[in-house]
């Protein structure tokens, strides 16, 4: 606005320049912006240096010539470059019809093979009768501004399109992960309700208790974005702190026999025997401070110990888990590297222990969720020290250990279900589950497949589908039934799927419901007795 006001003022100058000693031309030389001054029959009278890079001023009005015979200029909208610009829409033009100041849009035009973005603002000059006698222009040159718009349009599109490719990619590995850990943790379930020694449910129970929090590690490590935007969750719950702390020690023992060193346990008897905490992410403080203490001690021993720090009331209880080994210790100036993600204390650590280095990042999230404290002592040589410091709130037992009643089918009737699964573990381990129930079962390997059984007019109370599954997909077999079979049979997702949003997409799809893997055998009996029951059966 004041660039403008002053080239105005400069114009007027120029017709009375014989009161001045100065050529005011001079002045508009130096102005960084281009200047055109145009008469009333569009002609131009002058251009400054940043215009006569481009064009002589012979040049400029053969051109503008041209333009007005023609209606068409050299220029095009930026944001339709196929479309020239006409004549009469220009802002000289605008500006001559109007008598008021007139700016274009953001326009395009070429010179020696190169893209050149500009706008142009245009100021008529009015005599004492009010008649617009001439015109002064500033164009201005965007094209750096426009071109890093264009690099930070497309790096936005770029970052878009891999974060699809992230997703897709977290969705297939998710798939691939989580349906092994199904069969493993419901054939483990079903070991249970066998007959067991004392000692073989201990170790299967260490095994279902590993698996469990192995699935749910691998359901943080799995969502990148969870983890970069520090959206970690504390699921609290009520748990045996004693319990939680021999089926770690179970866990540990494999890599204990593997050397020679000593694993010694010990717990402050002050400790409350039920706490209130996330037992998730409490053994996922343990395993992964105990682990590295282990990989990182060839002789000597690994410590843990459960201390009581302070009671703040009678409920609330301030303890200290620390692990404590004789192995090669860390680095003074390392120790507080250590806990950034995919970093060990040396380039070699990798190459000789092994690790990607997320351990100790990921303990440092979950004590910094709970408001906890972490603390590092270690020495080259000797070895290191571990202390998590948390608070935990004391409960009662009863709190706990409250009788379950045998979960069972409310259904009297006989049910049948259609299994849409793929994976021969899985279609096992659902069939005998259900057989179990006393359920009708029928297993189609594919979507496909599904599909074509329902189509031959074969009845079912529910269907449970996979997602993934070759020939057709879970959705698309989904759809199909829903319009093209016409069928309101429910549908339960059986998704190894662990993305957010996941179980929206299978609403959204014409699914019924949504049954995340691996699931508990509780968690397919409630779902079988919600869809199930006489009032919600589509046979009925």
């Amino acid at each position: 606005m004041y660039f403008s006001y002053l080239v105005m003022q400069l114009y007027t100058t120029l017709t009375m320049k014989d009161n001045i000693s100065i050529n005011p031309w001079e002045l508009l030389s130096g102005m960084p912006a281009g200047v055109l001054v145009m008469d009333r029959h569009f002609h131009a009278e002058y251009i400054n240096p940043v215009i006569s890079r481009y064009f002589t001023l012979y040049d400029l009005n053969t051109l503008l010539e041209q333009c007005r015979r023609g209606e068409a200029v050299p220029l095009y909208y930026a944001e339709q470059p196929d479309k020239m610009i006409r004549f009469s829409d220009l802002s000289i033009v605008k500006a001559f019809n109007s008598g008021f100041k007139t700016k274009s849009e953001l326009l395009l035009f070429y010179f020696d093979e190169k893209k050149y973005f500009i706008d142009m603002v245009t100021n008529p000059i009015i005599d004492e009768y009010g008649k617009v006698t001439a015109s002064v222009t500033i164009i201005n040159n965007h094209t750096d501004r426009f071109n890093k718009n264009i690099l930070l349009r497309q790096s936005v599109a770029d970052a878009e399109y891999k974060s699809q490719i992230k997703d897709k990619y977290l969705a297939n590995i998710s798939h691939e992960i989580r349906t092994p850990m199904t069969s493993i943790l419901g054939y483990i379930s079903l070991m249970q309700q066998t007959e067991l020694t004392d000692e073989q449910y201990l170790y299967s129970n260490a095994v279902k208790s590993a698996g469990t929090n192995m699935l749910n590690i691998i359901n943080d490590l799995l969502d990148v974005s969870k983890i970069e935007q520090g959206r970690l969750q504390l699921n609290i719950k009520k748990f045996a702190v004693r319990d939680l702390c021999n089926s770690v020690l179970i866990m540990m023992r494999q890599l204990i026999e593997e050397k020679d060193i000593h694993l010694d346990f010990k717990i402050d008897e002050a400790i409350p025997e039920y706490l209130e905490g996330d037992p998730v992410r409490i053994t996922q403080i343990i395993v992964n401070l105990l682990s590295n203490a282990i990989k990182f001690t060839e002789e000597g021993s690994v410590s843990l110990a459960l201390t009581l720090i302070d009671t703040s009331d009678n409920d609330h209880h301030l303890i200290q888990i620390a692990v404590k080994d004789t192995g090669i210790g860390i680095e003074p100036e390392k120790i507080n590297v250590i806990f950034d993600r995919f970093t060990q204390a040396t380039e070699d650590i990798s190459r000789t222990y092994g690790g990607a280095g997320l351990g100790l990042s990921i303990v440092k999230n979950i004590v910094d969720l709970a408001n906890g404290q972490i603390v590092v002592k270690s020495t080259p040589g000797v070895g290191s020290e571990f202390q998590v410091t948390m608070m935990f709130k004391e409960v009662e037992m009863e709190e706990l250990h409250q009788k379950k009643s045998k979960v069972k089918l409310m259904s009297s009737l006989k049910v049948n279900i259609l299994v849409a699964e793929d994976n021969p573990l899985n279609q096992k381990l659902v069939k005998t589950i259900l057989d179990r129930l006393g359920v009708n079962t029928t297993i189609a390997g594919d979507g496909q497949k599904a599909y074509d059984i329902l189509s031959e007019g074969h009845k079912f109370d529910l269907i449970l589908m996979d997602i993934q599954m070759p020939k057709m997909d879970g959705y698309t077999v989904t759809e199909k039934i829903r319009k093209e079979l016409n069928l309101q049979v429910p549908i339960v997702a059986m998704t190894a799927h662990a993305l957010e949003g996941e179980k929206d997409r299978c609403l959204k799809s014409g699914m019924s419901g949504f049954l995340a893997k691996p699931f508990k055998y509780e968690e397919l009996v409630e779902t079988i007795n919600i869809f199930c029951s006489p009032a919600m059966s589509p046979n009925n």
